[in-house]
């Protein structure tokens, strides 16, 4: 798993903004947030919770607890015409262990015969 301090660099960076603006949003001076992205200072939770906030991620993706950034406005984004995504994932979680492989095992095969065509 990624290191707070680059997953706070990667969030900045695909979003075309500079060290002078994240800390701008936290009150901070950029050397205090550039020493948070080479990791020389630990992240405070006040300015953890910001960053989540601001990026529209969960704090545990920030410390590297998740890889799923709990993008939770995509979660009632249409997956299909009748079902949400937040749906899809809550139908798969209700699936029994033995069902959660089976569903695995066929998202294997189509995102493998998808990628031959």
């Amino acid at each position: 798993m990624k290191q707070t301090n680059d997953l706070i660099r990667e969030l900045r960076e695909d979003r075309d903004l500079n060290q002078v603006e994240i800390a701008k949003i936290l009150g901070i001076v950029q050397q205090t947030y550039s020493n948070y992205e080479t990791g020389q200072f630990e992240l405070p939770t006040r300015h953890l919770s910001t960053l989540a906030a601001y990026y529209r991620v969960n704090t545990d993706f920030l410390l590297g607890n998740t890889t799923y950034s709990g993008e939770l406005d995509r979660l009632n984004e249409k997956y299909t015409d009748t079902v949400t995504t937040g749906e899809l994932l809550s139908d798969a979680l209700s699936l029994t262990k033995k069902n959660r492989l089976v569903l695995q095992s066929y998202l294997d095969y189509l995102k493998n015969t998808q990628n031959k065509k």
